[in-house]
Formats: C-alpha cells, structure tokens, sequence
C-alpha cells in the first residue's frame, strides 16, 4: 500500500459464507481486486460442511495481510457471524459481501468517494444497484435491483428492503450508534439494521449504477 492508499480510511469487508465452495474463490477475489486498496477481509465460514474452509484457507494463506479467517466448525447462521465481524473490524468503515455474491472491481472506491465529498459527514450509509444471478428457472427475481433513494428513507424502507446489504458501506461509528444486528430475527437482521439506521435519522446516499 502505498501513502496516498494509507491516508485512505479503511473499510472492513465482512464475508459470511455456509457451503459455499462453488462461489467463495470469486466472492473473496472480487472484493481483492478492488479499485479502492485501503481495506481488511474478514471471512467467516460458518460451519460449511463442504470444502468452503479449505477453500477460504487456502486464499488466506496467500493473502495474509488483507484477510482474517474465522473458522467455526458449528453452524450460527451466517447472516448472524456479521455481528462477529463488525467487533473484529479494525476499519472507520463496514461493508458487507456473502460467500455466493460478487463484486465489481469498483464498487468500494465509486462508494467510499460518496463520503469523501460528505464534508458534513451527514450521510451514514451509501448503498449501490445489484443484479440477481438467477440459477433457479422456477424462481422468480428481477434481474437488476435499483431503486433510487427518497427524501423519507425511513417510510421508504418500510415498502421494501429496496438495497442488497452486499451493496451497501456503513460508516463504523453509526453501527455504534444503533447497535448490532438484532440476533432474535435471523432472517432479516440486516433489513432491521438498515431500518434502525433511518430511524435515527441519518442520511442515505446511493452510487446510481451496478456493481454488485
């Protein structure tokens, strides 16, 4: 890393994974190959029972410097291992990516370029577009998610879940402000999380274009 990248503030990635071994290889390397360099990857396998772990391991071991493993041999349900990798993250930033989803490259610098022109340092979360990889025919999702951001966020996000958690960077003081994601809902604690968020009345902000 050079200075200018060292003066940048760090984002802590957070990547939940359960048997995920047909996707985590591009999961993990889609976040390395960031355009933005100044981040840390906390991985978490979450008890996979295929070869997630060794997998995880093995791109960890070459990455060394970017990449904390945690390994848990019991499953905890991955959306829940996201709260163990926001008190393990060391950056003024948290974002988010799962074992089965990707990245492209220039997904963190267009996001973290939203808060450096938030002088007021008003806005507590940017969130971007995602497409859906559909593998399931009889299945239905749209295919792009895009949804642009209104004046009552807090109203808008009681219509729908209108981000992917994977799309969006929170900044770490507001996670402290809120609080965790609330455990007794494992199926949607991370809508919960983004719902807190608007209740206390911060700002969010969106990079209008797919890159998750």
């Amino acid at each position: 890393m050079n200075k200018m990248e060292s003066k940048m503030p760090k984002v802590s990635v957070i990547i939940s994974a359960f048997n995920h071994e047909k996707y985590i290889a591009d999961s993990i390397n889609s976040v390395l190959n960031q355009t933005y360099k100044n981040f840390e990857i906390i991985v978490i396998n979450d008890g996979s029972t295929d070869n997630t772990s060794i997998i995880i391991g093995e791109i960890a071991n070459e990455n060394k410097d970017k990449i904390t493993f945690i390994d848990h041999k019991v499953n905890q349900r991955p959306k829940l291992s996201g709260n163990e990798g926001i008190s393990l993250a060391k950056g003024q930033f948290i974002a988010f990516n799962d074992g089965d989803d990707i990245w492209y490259p220039t997904k963190l610098e267009k996001q973290m370029q939203m808060f450096e022109h938030d002088i007021l340092q008003k806005i507590g979360l940017v969130y971007c577009y995602g497409k859906n990889i559909n593998e399931n025919s009889s299945r239905f999702r749209s295919e792009i998610e895009a949804v642009d951001v209104k004046e009552d966020v807090f109203s808008q996000l009681f219509e729908s879940a209108f981000f992917f958690k994977i799309s969006m960077v929170v900044r770490k003081e507001v996670i402290k402000a809120v609080g965790l994601m609330d455990e007794r809902y494992p199926y949607c604690c991370d809508y919960g999380l983004m719902i807190r968020i608007a209740a206390e009345g911060f700002q969010f902000d969106r990079v209008p274009e797919v890159l998750v």
